[in-house]
């Protein structure tokens, strides 16, 4: 139905007046934040380890070790952040598909869009941060969930 519904002009002044260069600068610099931060972290890895040249990241995604924790304690401290196919269709199970089971549990997204603030990405980096030193000091023996 709405396919050939014509754009709003209130979208379309958005649009024509959106600096779009600045938000790839900002969202390409936020990633590799991200990725200096976090990429090497105990418990973590980035998923996409290099930022190819012109790609513009929606968000960080990282596979992470201990998603049954880590991942409440997240968001129990309010860090913004999703899961990959955070919500399967219950016909998706292990016998179906078990990359998209495990996906689903183990790869974390962070955002990295153009407007958030340096000490709002520092104060997220160090949350995620205390976070998984904090399950590394639970005694966990390196066995994935």
């Amino acid at each position: 139905e709405w396919v050939d519904v014509k754009m709003s002009r209130v979208s379309r002044t958005i649009l024509r007046h959106c600096d779009y260069q600045r938000i790839v600068r900002g969202r390409r610099a936020n990633y590799q934040f991200l990725l200096e931060k976090l990429g090497n972290a105990p418990g973590l890895r980035a998923l996409h380890p290099e930022l190819t040249p012109g790609v513009v990241p929606l968000n960080f995604p990282v596979i992470v070790d201990r998603p049954t924790t880590l991942f409440p304690a997240l968001k129990l401290a309010q860090v913004p952040i999703w899961r990959f196919g955070e919500y399967l269709d219950d016909e998706i199970t292990e016998q179906v598909c078990a990359n998209s089971c495990y996906l689903s549990q183990h790869v974390f997204q962070f955002p990295c869009h153009s407007e958030l603030r340096p000490e709002e990405l520092s104060w997220m980096v160090n949350t995620i941060l205390s976070h998984l030193q904090a399950d590394a000091d639970s005694g966990y023996t390196g066995q994935l969930d």
